[in-house]
């Protein structure tokens, strides 16, 4: 008698008999609804989750409700099904390879998941995490292998995946999204029968109101010249502050008057139907370009100027994909959920125009031409029959930081120096003195461009019979230890304070109201400005009634932890300013570059200053090619990035970097990941020639006759 063995998991057949379809057929099937639950927990779940708490990424890119269902039943479906057709490849080539392959790949993917279990409840990264995976997710897989009770648990989570999608397109904030809002559930204004002035709105990012002043609490005219003059001209609220640290709560505070009250609220018209969009659409055009946020309804922003051109399917999937590649990485110790965007030009990333950055969905950059969303705003400032209002969120001087008060723009990091997203800045000086100055920087050249607006206006006739404001959604903190976005204690005045100019219609000169706004109270005082009743209940002040009485702000982490902060205390840190502290703007923006203990040395020659003997050092340039003609079109090489290799001191060394015969900048040397000796300076570009430029590098040493420069080598 002959005996055939039959292998676990497959029925046995009748001696001396092939598997027949049906048999072939149902262990396909189960096979499919094996790799169909593994995914969902492996791969759907954890993606529903991240973007289903991430409406801000399908605003962004302009998803439509049916993008984001076909993207639903994308991750729901296509891994298991681009898996099992492999394996049904590899199953021509016999019964057994097949069986393997089907193993191999459960393995894989609970490997997969023991990884994201073990990082989500452990702290353990890196190799270790690695390991713990690999070993919790073979031993599930011998259990597998084993127990038929385990493959049966696996056929009755069959509809899990669907459940993961359907929460994903219902529950979760993206719903919104996919439902909308099409009853035209928004309070218009009736049409008045008078003409109601022009609005423009310039809603700036991540922009602390110290940034502007000099240690006197004035705007420092010498170098921000643009916002000065602008202040002469308007109402400059000085004491205002924001409610939030992230845009889709702080914005939608700013536009309805409402503080922010629930977590995982979409920043969108649907979930704010009252807002200052649909509150002018019946006596305004609205023209409005947002970023994160979209508050204002298509049919009201018929003319809307979009923060970045639809992404398409495609362009969502790889998002996705990319977000998942984080999730499972055990290098990563994970990202902020409900982390910020951050915009990037088109083609500006890193390694300059034509470098493939790509949208990397939540944690980094997304591609939007900021330049040329400005472009579109300053065209649209010009005379129209009706009442117009438009409205521009231009993330400037946010991150990345990119360009120089010029205009120039210079290839930035990938990373920035000093920074951990979830510690915040380091404690060392040097980075976080060279992050601040790089923010200065983009501060001056944002300058520029509130100077074209007014310049825009001004030319087209529409300055003086203008309502026009100027203001940002949130600070940025640049104090050492902490997270640059999250209040914590001592950073309440670079995160809550921000700028808040408003001109009224026909308003010729300047002054400065300290009542305790916060930014609750734009709405109100815009409505008040222009004659109009608010049909919903705010929790903000119009500007021309009596100020709050309390003397503390109110300020929203996260819109169910509501802090309150001194007011008057922080306020007064605001008013200590930072330009003279921290630069020389005795010099204009050029004195930006002249920061640290021997910023003296900046715009002085070498050999003025005083040559003593080197060679004790060696230094190595990061892309020293980019120095010569390598340099990305449309950059300059502002930024000069090394390390110093071989023996040096133990504690920070002062460089000197001069370019083309003249001294660029000074800074310190710092840790920086694994490198010890690391420098970073940012020079003018005015040094800087188009067909190369030579770079030394020289340590400084402090002597009673005043600084000596020591020639520092610099490795191949």
């Amino acid at each position: 008698m002959t005996i055939r063995r039959t292998h676990r998991g497959e029925a046995p057949a009748a001696a001396g008999r092939r598997a027949g379809p049906a048999s072939r057929f149902g262990a396909e099937l189960r096979c499919l609804l094996e790799l169909l639950v593994l995914c969902g927990f492996v791969i759907a779940q954890p993606l529903f989750d991240v973007a289903g708490r991430s409406p801000e990424l399908f605003l962004f890119r302009r998803a439509t409700g049916p993008d984001i269902l076909a993207l639903a039943a994308l991750v729901a479906v296509g891994p298991p099904l681009v898996l099992w057709a492999a394996e049904a490849l590899v199953g021509l080539a016999g019964r057994r390879p097949r069986r393997l392959a089907h193993l191999g790949v459960v393995a894989g993917l609970l490997v997969l998941l023991a990884i994201q279990v073990t990082k989500h409840v452990t702290g353990v990264r890196g190799v270790p995490l690695l390991g713990l995976g690999v070993a919790a997710g073979l031993a599930a897989t011998v259990a597998y292998a084993r127990s038929s009770v385990v493959r049966l648990w696996l056929g009755y989570a069959a509809p899990a995946p669907l459940v993961f999608a359907l929460l994903f397109v219902t529950v979760s904030p993206v719903g919104k999204l996919v439902v909308g809002d099409h009853d035209g559930g928004w309070t218009s204004a009736a049409t008045p029968a008078r003409r109601r002035p022009p609005v423009v709105m310039v809603v700036l990012d991540e922009f602390p109101l110290r940034s502007l002043l000099d240690s006197r609490g004035r705007i420092d005219r010498r170098v921000y010249p643009n916002f000065a003059a602008f202040a002469d001209q308007s109402t400059w609220y000085r004491n205002a502050t924001g409610v939030g640290p992230f845009t889709p709560d702080a914005v939608p505070a700013m536009l309805t008057g409402r503080y922010p009250s629930r977590l995982n609220v979409a920043p969108t018209y649907g979930e704010h139907p009252g807002n200052l969009f649909t509150l002018l659409s019946g006596s305004y055009d609205v023209w409005a370009s947002e970023s994160v946020t979209q508050l204002c309804p298509p049919q009201v922003c018929v003319t809307s100027g979009g923060a970045a051109p639809r992404a398409g399917r495609r362009a969502l999937a790889r998002d996705l994909a990319g977000a998942w590649l984080k999730l499972v990485s055990p290098r990563r110790a994970g990202e902020d959920p409900t982390g910020q965007f951050s915009e990037a030009v088109a083609g500006d990333g890193p390694g300059g125009p034509g470098s493939k950055l790509g949208p990397k969905f939540r944690f980094d950059q997304l591609r939007a031409n900021q330049p040329a969303r400005f472009a579109e705003f300053l065209d649209q400032l010009r005379p129209s029959d009706r009442p117009t209002l438009r409205f521009l969120h231009l993330l400037m001087p946010h991150q990345p930081f990119r360009y120089l008060p010029s205009g120039a723009r210079y290839v930035y990091p990938r990373t920035q120096f000093g920074y951990d997203r979830e510690k915040g800045w380091t404690t060392q000086p040097p980075p976080v003195e060279l992050g601040l100055q790089r923010h200065l920087l983009q501060v001056a050249y944002t300058d520029r461009l509130v100077g074209e607006v007014v310049a825009r206006l001004k030319a087209q006739g529409l300055y003086d019979q203008s309502l026009v404001i100027v203001t940002a959604d949130h600070g940025n903190s640049f104090t050492p230890g902490h997270v640059q976005r999250l209040l914590q204690e001592g950073n309440a005045h670079e995160l809550l304070w921000v700028p808040l100019f408003v001109k009224a219609p026909h308003q010729r000169a300047g002054r400065v109201d300290d009542r305790n706004w916060e930014h609750v109270d734009l709405l109100p005082t815009v409505a008040d400005l222009l004659g109009l009743e608010l049909p919903w209940r705010v929790d903000g002040l119009p500007a021309s009634g009596p100020s709050r009485s309390r003397r503390t702000k109110f300020f929203f982490n996260t819109p169910d932890q509501r802090l309150e902060v001194d007011g008057p205390a922080n306020q007064a840190l605001v008013l200590r300013g930072i330009t003279d502290r921290f630069a020389r703007p005795e010099h204009g923006p050029a004195g930006l570059f002249q920061v640290g203990p021997f910023a003296d040395l900046v715009g002085r020659t070498p050999e003025a200053v005083g040559l003593a003997a080197g060679g004790e050092l060696t230094a190595r340039l990061h892309s020293p090619e980019d120095l010569q003609d390598g340099s990305p079109p449309g950059t300059v090489p502002a930024l000069i990035t090394g390390a110093l290799v071989g023996p040096a001191p133990p504690g920070p060394v002062p460089l000197a970097v001069a370019v083309n015969g003249t001294i660029g900048a000074v800074g310190q040397t710092f840790t920086q990941d694994d490198t010890l000796q690391a420098f970073a300076v940012i020079v003018p570009d005015a040094l800087l020639r188009p067909n190369g430029n030579r770079v030394r590098l020289y340590r400084v040493e402090r002597t009673p006759a005043g600084p000596r420069l020591h020639p520092v080598d610099l490795a191949a």
